[in-house]
């Protein structure tokens, strides 16, 4: 094909691997968010208040995997530094694409990457914080809670200004004065997943498909084997053969097909591409 005609992305070579990754992102808040709510439960009386490092960094984690599904969805209009008119043409072709995967679904704090912002850019907007308490006439509150969870805002009297809060009952994160509904990311999140598994599987079909799936399965399925990982590490698998599959056809211009398996370990840092 003539490079000065634009290839379209569901017919580039490596399209399966943006829906990958959608799905991956969208899978793993899930699978965060479904932990956060599951060790941060609501007493039936009384009131938690607790100091957790690690569940905020799970929340950190799950903003991160946000703020990097949006860029699949939502890019720049203009060109960035050093792209090319064709990368440009690609790129927004392929948020094009990708959008057109997911009409219908609802998303708004998937989208929401105000309170990410927040967290890496924390000392700015402390300062602001800092700057707007310090001289305020009337603060808004005289206690400020950090790196806290607390089951309800009655938790502690007055209500506490939040400083990276995360309020179990609404199952809501507070950075100062912005928040994120983690319980509606958790749906919105779902929503898509499910969309893409129905995109991947139902583009799927013929026998010559159903061999190279079965093909990559047993090889990536190995691979899960010798570098084992999580349970949704090897769940994974066979939908990566089933994806690779779809850009099998009769045509020799079509024979390429590359599947990633990032099934490997984190503690090993590894990560193993195998090619057809």
């Amino acid at each position: 094909m003539p490079k000065s005609q634009d290839l379209k992305p569901e017919d580039t070579k490596l399209f399966p691997l943006y829906v990958h990754e959608l799905w991956w992102l969208a899978n793993a808040i899930c699978q965060k968010t479904e932990r956060l709510f599951n060790e941060v439960t609501v007493p039936e009386n009384g009131s938690v208040l607790e100091v957790n490092p690690e569940l905020h960094s799970l929340i950190a984690s799950v903003l991160s995997d946000a703020a990097n599904l949006k860029k699949f969805l939502n890019t720049p209009s203009a060109k960035l530094n050093g792209e090319s008119g064709r990368q440009y043409r690609l790129r927004r072709a392929r948020v094009a694409a990708l959008k057109s995967i997911l009409d219908g679904v609802h998303l708004t704090e998937l989208l929401n990457v105000k309170v990410r912002n927040t967290l890496e850019h924390f000392d700015e907007y402390l300062d602001e914080a800092n700057l707007t308490i310090s001289e305020a006439k009337n603060p808004p509150s005289p206690i400020a809670a950090y790196n806290m969870i607390l089951s309800h805002w009655e938790a502690v009297e007055p209500r506490v200004y939040p400083i990276r809060l995360y309020i179990s009952k609404e199952r809501k994160f507070y950075n100062m004065k912005w928040s994120v509904d983690l319980d509606a990311m958790n749906k919105e999140a779902a929503a898509v997943a499910e969309r893409l598994m129905a995109y991947m599987g139902g583009a799927q079909g013929g026998g010559r498909r159903h061999h190279v799936a079965s093909q990559l399965t047993r090889r990536l399925t190995f691979l899960s084997t010798a570098y084992p990982g999580s349970a949704a590490d090897r769940a994974v698998v066979p939908l990566l053969a089933t994806t690779a599959a779809q850009k099998i056809s009769a045509s020799s211009e079509r024979r390429f097909v590359i599947a990633l398996a990032e099934v490997a370990h984190r503690s090993i840092h590894r990560r193993q591409w195998i090619s057809r």
